[in-house]
């Protein structure tokens, strides 16, 4: 069979369109095929991008989880991310439960420590001022001796010397402290506490619960008692000491006072007893020597023993009556007085050996009331001893001075002070001036004198102290109430 050109070309040409528009379908077949398998899965990948983005960025609420499209490897990784952002949001929620019980129980405790803080400050300030208040003086140092705290009554106690406070060393607040460190050092060293007490010399005088105490009655010693105790932290770490200071010079005079007391009332009993045995004794020598006296020519060799022999008895009468002092003041007739008269009584009785030594007298009574209630004979014995005992220490001086001041305190209470220009009492010697038979005028003097005045001064409810330095003079001073003792002498 044969075929023609051109119906060849025709049926060629039918078969390329044909099989052009074949390949062409399935082109687009195949190419939307492909869109769809394509956007099946890429749309997953990208919803799980955007929500891993949002769990990165801390936004688990905004998060949607994508539903299981299918149990393949898309399908599968859908799955695991629900599960994954499920776990963490339930994570979150119990981390925000926990945090939620963290805040509330870190409110407490901050409220607690506050609670506690408040209590601490307030308890501090208690013992602050507890100490603060302590009479008895309390001194805190660290491990090399230097004060960190002292309070009121540290300075009080140490007035006088280098005051207390925070940087100074406890080696400096006394003369030679020394001792006083070594003791500190020891407290810190061994952690036990010590008591040390500490005299040194100090002019100034001190405050005590009932009145002032100059020191110069004690020879201007200053008794300290010190208690160290060790400060320690944990384990017993040493941090310092603690020293708890007082002053004892109050109480040593007092022990001086006592024991001169005791002494006055021991010389009492003595006295009243050689009195009854030895006074008609006595008085009987006199007697007899005075009617011998007047027998005996005056040209009669033995007239000179016999006058040695009443002289002699009459001053052994006069010390007799000065021992009865002590037993029994006698009777005591307290009345209306001037002291400025009782004064210049008794100087009008010394008058003779103020002028014979050569003594300026000046007597200023100006400031004392018009009247007090005492035993004017009494107080003008008291007040010749005195002028005697300046005129006797100032013998040989080239200056002679006695100066009489009378004050009056707000207490109702009158002040004498006998002030001269003489040598001085020795430190040694101060504290035993008002004993009985103590004297430091061997050829001359009983010891008797200030004994006997200083009783007089405390049987009118007053009191007799001195005041001296060695070279430049002493000052009795006298102190009387005004309105008399609370109970006078019978």
């Amino acid at each position: 069979m044969r075929y023609r050109s051109s119906e060849i070309a025709d049926k060629a040409t039918r078969l390329i369109a044909i099989a052009l528009a074949m390949g062409l379908f399935w082109l687009l077949l195949g190419g939307l095929l492909g869109s769809v398998y394509v956007r099946r899965i890429t749309r997953p990948l990208a919803v799980l991008t955007e929500a891993a983005q949002a769990v990165t960025a801390g936004r688990l609420a905004d998060v949607v989880i994508p539903q299981q499209q299918s149990d393949d490897e898309v399908g599968v990784l859908e799955a695991s991310f629900g599960h994954l952002v499920t776990a963490l949001r339930a994570e979150r929620a119990e981390n925000a439960k926990l945090l939620e019980t963290q805040q509330h129980l870190n409110a407490r405790l901050r409220q607690r420590v506050e609670d506690v803080t408040g209590d601490l400050r307030e308890t501090a300030s208690y013992l602050q001022a507890v100490i603060r208040a302590m009479e008895e003086g309390v001194i805190t140092c660290d491990l090399n001796g230097e004060i960190v705290e002292a309070n009121l009554g540290a300075v009080r106690h140490l007035n006088g010397f280098t005051r207390p406070t925070s940087g100074v060393r406890v080696a400096d607040l006394l003369p030679d402290g020394g001792v006083l460190q070594d003791a500190v050092d020891e407290v810190v060293r061994s952690g036990k506490g010590k008591s040390i007490e500490l005299v040194r010399l100090c002019g100034t005088a001190i405050e005590s619960a009932h009145a002032a105490v100059d020191t110069a009655v004690l020879g201007g010693q200053r008794t300290l008692l010190f208690r160290a105790s060790p400060i320690q932290g944990a384990n017993k770490r040493p941090m310092g000491a603690v020293l708890m200071v007082t002053d004892e010079t109050h109480a040593r005079l007092v022990e001086v006072r006592m024991r001169r007391h005791d002494r006055l009332i021991s010389l009492g009993t003595i006295a009243a007893g050689l009195a009854h045995e030895l006074g008609n004794y006595m008085h009987a020598i006199n007697g007899f020597s005075t009617l011998l006296l007047r027998d005996t020519a005056g040209d009669d060799p033995r007239r000179s023993d016999l006058q040695s022999i009443r002289d002699e008895n009459q001053r052994a009468i006069a010390l007799l009556e000065r021992f009865l002092q002590f037993a029994r003041p006698g009777h005591m007739r307290f009345g209306a007085e001037s002291l400025e008269s009782l004064v210049g009584e008794a100087v009008a009785m010394c008058a003779f050996r103020l002028r014979k030594e050569d003594v300026a007298l000046d007597v200023d009574m100006t400031a004392v009331p018009a009247e007090v209630r005492c035993d004017g004979g009494l107080l003008v014995q008291v007040f010749i001893n005195l002028i005697l005992n300046a005129t006797d220490a100032m013998a040989g001086r080239p200056e002679r001075h006695i100066r009489i001041l009378g004050t009056t305190s707000d207490s109702d209470r009158v002040t004498l002070r006998f002030s001269d220009t003489g040598t001085g009492i020795a430190a040694e010697h101060i504290e035993r001036i008002f004993d009985p038979f103590f004297t430091t005028k061997i050829a001359t003097g009983t010891g008797l004198g200030l004994s006997i005045a200083h009783k007089i001064v405390e049987v009118h409810g007053g009191a007799l102290t001195v005041q001296s330095t060695p070279g430049s003079g002493t000052t009795f001073i006298i102190e009387l109430p005004i309105n008399g003792p609370r109970e006078e002498a019978a």
